[in-house]
């Protein structure tokens, strides 16, 4: 068994992972370098994170208004002045049309986004065990880069709202956010081990929240203030850096066989189909199968929740009762989103210093949630929002720590399987959750547009219950060790 050495607590200590010998990413003539700092795998996928999640920010809200700008003008025809003016209480039956094919052309956007995804996801996890990381965060990059490049082109031509779908489509196809969400997680996991896989997860989360959240403020900015174009051209620069970021400094812990040429051959063999359920389904100890059953489980509800809310968020407060712009929507995006990311950092932090079980400080982490569902269910003005987002910022640590749960139970040669499982959940959860949540809100904005944010409690409460289990069936002894 081949290892690598760790020294030291400080964060400049190198640390020891056992290896598989036999494993795919270790079958090489070319011997890796022994030594690693403990967060070189973060360090090295953090920028590109926060490029990605920056592109994504910038080009998400705008992609909304877009749709709602195509849905008014071209497709109802809707005078100019009625556009402008949607939050005027005079046009409310034009406001709620509006809102409502939007609505469904953003489920349509989705089915889009996450169908192509849960399939490469069945069989990306190891394949790149084999291929490498390398690639899996490369071609999704090419993918944004043409969606963006599609979108900028929409923004200057009056084409129905159905050509923005296109955009979702090109991303897709290239494995979208959901796949390079895979590829930095398991490409982190291959550079760490368990004692500071969660501080360098919760890195590459902050980077991301950061980037998104920064970049929805600059978004909306743009869109308003530079043109409507603006956003997506910016987007389109960002998603050219990320690309070349990828080739020059992401690089795998060692090359392998496979690793020459593009590497797409052999994507769809049945064996990278049914690896990841063979790592499930192996007998472990006392009933740590059925308790990682259960966490997948509360992760892909906890998913759908969070997708969902986020799907309606823009729309539920930009029209009636609140009628936020766009800018002021960015901007308290981009506030409770850095602040959240930044609290999230230095809890992980602080915990992993202690010896608190993860999963237990994630069972405390859901109330956040639940108790920001709420708030925003029961709110009737600005200030509630504001009020629950300020309680609720520290629920941004609920998926980091559910991650931190999942890597606890496997070793670092099935990361990438694990990352491939946990996808299909991150890939699908959107999918229900924009459905779901989307009908509701245009079925029910008229009369109680935060019936879905209810919904999501509700949801939540199950993922507590879930995660509550766990938490006492693990202080059994034969789990201590």
């Amino acid at each position: 068994m081949a290892k690598r050495k760790y020294a030291g607590q400080g964060i400049r200590g190198q640390m020891t992972i056992e290896l598989d010998e036999y494993g795919p990413l270790v079958e090489s003539a070319e011997e890796p370098s022994e030594e690693y700092w403990v967060y070189h795998g973060a360090m090295r996928a953090g920028p590109v994170i926060f490029l990605y999640g920056l592109a994504n920010g910038i080009y998400g809200a705008p992609f909304v208004e877009l749709l709602v700008h195509k849905v008014c003008e071209v497709h109802y025809q809707f005078p100019v002045e009625y556009c402008a003016k949607m939050e005027d209480p005079h046009f409310r039956l034009e406001a709620s049309q509006v809102r409502k094919l939007t609505s469904y052309f953003q489920i349509g956007s989705t089915l889009l986004e996450c169908i192509p995804a849960i399939i490469l996801s069945l069989f990306l996890g190891s394949w790149s065990d084999h291929i490498g990381r390398k690639k899996l965060f490369f071609y999704p990059f090419l993918g944004f880069l043409a969606a963006a490049i599609w979108t900028s082109f929409c923004t200057a031509y009056p084409f129905p709202p159905s050509y923005l779908l296109i955009s979702s489509a090109l991303a897709a196809v290239f494995g979208g956010r959901f796949i390079i969400l895979m590829a930095a997680f398991s490409f982190v996991g291959d550079f760490t081990d368990n004692a500071h896989r969660s501080m360098n997860n919760a890195i590459i989360e902050g980077s991301l929240v950061v980037g998104i959240h920064a970049g929805s403020f600059i978004g909306g900015y743009t869109y308003e203030n530079v043109g409507i174009s603006a956003p997506f051209v910016t987007s389109v620069l960002l998603n050219a850096t990320c690309v070349l970021y990828v080739v020059v400094f992401i690089h795998d812990r060692k090359a392998t066989q496979y690793s020459s040429g593009c590497g797409l051959t052999g994507i769809f063999a049945f064996e990278n189909l049914t690896a990841s359920w063979t790592m499930l389904r192996r007998q472990r100890t006392g009933d740590n199968r059925f308790h990682l059953t259960l966490i997948i489980v509360a992760s892909f509800i906890s998913n759908i929740a969070f997708n969902g809310k986020n799907a309606v968020t823009q729309l539920f407060l930009e029209f009636e009762p609140f009628h936020w712009t766009i800018q002021e929507y960015t901007i308290f995006n981009s506030v409770v989103g850095l602040v959240g990311s930044a609290a999230v950092v230095a809890f992980v932090a602080l915990f992993t210093q202690t010896e608190c079980p993860k999963h237990r400080y994630c069972y405390d982490r859901v109330h956040f949630r639940i108790f920001g569902y709420i708030g925003y269910s029961i709110s009737t003005s600005s200030w509630m929002i504001i009020a629950t987002a300020a309680f609720s910022h520290m629920r941004l640590l609920c998926t980091v720590c559910i991650r931190s749960v999942l890597a606890e139970r496997w070793n670092a040669t099935n990361w990438a399987r694990a990352m491939a499982l946990v996808s299909v959940v991150q890939s699908a959860s959107p999918l229900l959750g924009s459905v779901v949540f989307v009908a509701i809100f245009a079925h029910t904005a008229a009369w109680w547009s935060g019936l879905c944010f209810a919904l999501g409690s509700f949801m939540l409460i199950i993922v507590l219950a879930i995660v509550a289990y766990v938490d006492i069936a693990r202080r059994n002894p034969i789990y201590l060790h």
